[in-house]
């Protein structure tokens, strides 16, 4: 029993050591049993060609093991660095780009005790210091491993692409270069940083295939085909084992269609003109056509032509009386140049290139009927005015007399259309013609918008009293001729006539005679003053113009005008696929259906959206997948 309690009281003592003795290791600050010193890392670079700029970063780790992180550019070096003093280690991240050619101390230190090339390691014994005097400056020297890559250039079979293209080069430590290559041929050696390369073919493009290889082995690390971009490995070295990567190009196709709103179309073909410009092939030139409109479920289409990707075609539809574009919408992989697409002017110009679905860039011109527009004929009088009071003014087949202070309305006449107005003249001189407004009117999202179109078409002929204008939408064109009577020719008597006054009729010169020579005697004649003679004066009767009543016929009114979709492009962004939408209309937003497609026009997805009218805009809340290549929207009434 006695043995039992000692031990037990062995064990409770034991329990209280041991606690205590924990208790102590918790609580003791090893204080000024820890010995601190600095170190502090500089970064150099060896000379051009192979110098390098960073930054390069660093771990440090001291004798208690704990880890410093540290960041240097060439040229600088970092703060000093409170460690643990005694053996500690400085290695630099590696890359495929550099290589360190020199790890060194303050000359005439001992503090270096070793150092390791190829892992960028330096083993430091640091003293210990209270403050920076005794700072162990360790100093790395890296230099460039570089590499050599070529671009090549090839077009694809039956594609008859020809012309330079331009690509920039990015890589590591902030390398950055430009070149060139023609189809067919490759840039010249460019040196590089090894590692990952990137190479970008100049914007816009439409590329089918994407190679890089290295001594038959491949080099390609990934890119995007349609963004013409390619992440390519370049190992260290020479020309022997240089990088190649090759863009393969191929020629977009650009589609025309053109679709009618209303439900019976015009018969007559809509005329089309295009200007091309770019770099060189293909790129036009692109003659005009004709093309007859469809339905807007099923418009009819045409392929213009085919052309290099960054080829600029601009799109002009003619006049065709009656008729206005509501629409112009692109589809594919081209995209609409900013601030082009007009459609009071009837224009759009597109930058062609391919995306997923192929190399196709469609464009579809929806029409619609316009309202007809009016034509008012006004006389004025000049100065001094006409002598007759009443005019004639023929108007196509139609005639009309208008006197003078007074209008005559007539048509209606279709919008857009030319007319030609003739005065009859009979004595009178036009003066002056004036057109008001200057430019057509155009009835835009229900809104009448002055266009670009000036109302006069070719400058007025004064002498025949013709003048032609075109006809605005849903308003009146004011025409005013100003007629004058013309002043009256005085020609003075021939020599030696009658000396009683002038003559208000013009006289006929005698024939050419040639009288023979006489000498006459010399006389004087004596000084006459003839009489100042005042005529009476006499004021003309005061003729006032027949009142005639004029038959207004009353303006047309204005149909209820629907919102129309007036564009629509899909879109790649960073962030995502995105629709940009701008529908006209009467009203502050307007409802859209909107069906997204897939390959082989399979419907991915149909949604009903509201948005803004009357400007540009990103319909929001629209998740669109990658797998959507194209969008029909179309407006819900």
């Amino acid at each position: 029993m006695r043995r039992g309690l000692v031990v037990l009281l062995g064990f409770l003592c034991m329990g209280v050591f041991s606690g205590q003795a924990l208790a102590q290791t918790r609580t003791v600050d090893p204080g000024p049993t820890v010995k601190y010193g600095y170190i502090e890392i500089c970064k150099q670079s060896a000379p051009a060609p192979l110098a390098v700029t960073g930054p390069f970063s660093f771990t440090i780790t001291d004798s208690a093991k704990n880890p410093y992180p540290v960041t240097v550019s060439v040229g600088l070096c970092s703060q000093p660095i409170k460690v643990v003093a005694g053996a500690a280690t400085i290695v630099e991240a590696p890359d495929t780009w550099y290589s360190v050619v020199s790890i060194a101390g303050v000359p005439g230190s001992t503090y270096l005790t070793d150092s390791d090339l190829a892992s960028g390691t330096a083993y430091v014994d640091v003293p210990e210091s209270t403050d920076f005097s005794g700072t162990a400056t360790v100093t790395y020297t890296n230099k460039l491993d570089p590499g050599v890559l070529e671009i090549c250039k090839a077009a694809a079979t039956g594609s008859g692409l020809t012309g330079s293209y331009s690509f920039t080069i990015t890589g590591n430590d902030g390398f950055s270069a430009t070149a060139t290559a023609q189809v067919g041929s490759c840039s010249p050696a460019i040196t590089v940083p090894a590692g990952n390369v990137t190479v970008q073919e100049a914007p816009p493009v439409y590329i089918s295939d994407i190679e890089a290889t290295s001594q038959g082995v491949n080099m390609y690390q990934g890119g995007n085909l349609y963004a013409g971009t390619a992440i390519v490995k370049v190992n260290a070295g020479d020309v022997s084992n240089q990088t190649s990567v090759t863009f393969t190009d191929n020629v977009t196709t650009l589609k025309l269609c053109k679709a009618w709103s209303d439900d019976s179309a015009p018969v007559t073909g809509f005329p089309f003109s295009f200007g091309v410009s770019g770099p060189a092939g293909p790129n036009g030139p692109t003659a005009p056509i004709s093309l007859t409109a469809g339905t807007v479920s099923s418009p009819n289409c045409v392929i213009v032509g085919q052309y290099r990707a960054g080829t600029l075609v601009a799109i002009a539809e003619g006049v065709v009386p009656g008729t206005k574009v509501s629409a112009i919408t692109l589809n594919g992989g081209g995209s609409i140049v900013p601030d082009s697409l007009s459609l009071t002017n009837r224009t759009v110009t597109v930058s062609m290139a391919g995306d997923a679905a192929g190399g196709e860039t469609v464009v579809t011109y929806t029409d619609d009927p316009a309202l007809p527009g009016l034509l008012k004929i006004c006389k004025a009088a000049g100065t001094p005015p006409p002598t007759g009071a009443s005019f004639v003014f023929t108007i196509g087949t139609k005639s009309v007399t208008v006197p003078v202070g007074q209008c005559v309305i007539v048509g209606p006449y279709p919008f857009n259309s030319t007319q030609t107005i003739v005065e009859t003249l009979a004595g009178d001189i036009v003066q002056a013609i004036g057109v008001a407004p200057t430019y057509v009117t155009e009835i835009v999202g229900g809104v009448p918008t002055l266009t670009s179109q000036t109302a006069l078409a070719g400058a007025p002929n004064l002498a025949t009293g013709t003048v032609q204008v075109v006809i605005g939408e849903n308003t009146t064109t004011e025409v005013t001729y100003t007629d004058t009577d013309p002043p009256v020719v005085v020609v003075p008597p021939a020599s030696g006539g009658s000396s009683g006054g002038s003559s208000s009729s013009p006289s006929t010169p005698a024939p050419a005679v040639t009288p023979p020579v006489v000498t006459p005697p010399v006389v004087t004649p004596p000084v006459v003053t003839p009489p100042v003679v005042t005529p009476p004066a006499v004021t003309p009767p005061a003729v006032t113009p027949p009142a005639t009543p004029v038959s207004v016929p009353p303006v047309a009114t204005p149909t209820v005008v629907k919102a129309k979709l007036a564009f629509a492009s899909l879109a790649t962004t960073k962030l995502g696929k995105v629709l940009q939408v701008r529908v006209t209309g009467p009203n502050a937003t307007a409802k859209i259906k909107i069906t997204l497609l897939g390959k082989n026009g399979k419907v991915l997805k149909v949604v009903t959206k509201t948005v803004p009218t009357n400007k540009l805009v990103r319909v929001a809340g629209l998740t669109i997948s990658k797998a959507t290549v194209a969008a029909r929207v179309t407006v819900v009434q």
